[in-house]
């Protein structure tokens, strides 16, 4: 850093502890370098009284005022809310779920037709199925999903699990098994 003046005394006006605390090396009379960082320098010649400003190779002032974010601060995080225990209902209602699709015969795949009239079906019933599905990167999964529409190649469902409306791709589907009693 440069530190310029008008007037050939400065230097031998800072103080000596200013001059040291900043490892002030003189090179000329009115110039002198450091090694310390320039909002140090800056600082520290500020509270001594001085008004220096930071300037580049090119003679120009530098703003080195600090900048605002770029991105926005998330104004709240949810805490986490551990999940409470199942209840004897839920837990009734799963094992009546197993039992219904064991009793079922062993879930062939169903062609993207018959998946559409049975998800359809499930619609104007507003029942809920258990779905064979397989995901994009070819991991099967079972889900129970409650069928909103069918339209377009895609089945819209809540899915308790996540406990959101997700988009399902009907091609995807390899079976569909009704989970509310007859």
């Amino acid at each position: 850093m440069d530190a310029e003046s008008a007037e050939p005394t400065l230097h031998q006006r800072l103080a000596a502890p200013l001059a040291e605390a900043l490892q002030l090396r003189l090179l000329a009379p009115t110039v002198a370098v450091t090694q310390a960082p320039i909002a140090d320098v800056l600082g520290a010649l500020r509270d001594a009284g001085y008004a220096p400003a930071a300037e580049d190779t090119t003679g120009a002032i530098v703003d080195l005022r600090p900048r605002g974010a770029r991105v926005t601060e998330v104004p709240h995080r949810r805490s986490y809310r551990g999940s409470s225990p199942p209840t004897t209902q839920t837990l009734e209602a799963i094992v009546a779920l197993l039992r219904r699709v064991a009793a079922t015969p062993p879930a062939m795949r169903v062609d993207a037709g018959t998946a559409v009239l049975l998800l359809q079906q499930a619609v104007r019933d507003q029942a809920s199925v258990m779905m064979g599905y397989v995901d994009p990167a070819g991991v099967a999964t079972q889900r129970v999903v409650s069928p909103i529409s069918v339209r377009g190649g895609q089945l819209v469902a809540f899915d308790p699990a996540s406990g959101r409306v997700r988009d399902f791709a009907v091609h995807r589907v390899t079976s569909v098994v009704s989970v509310d009693p007859d």
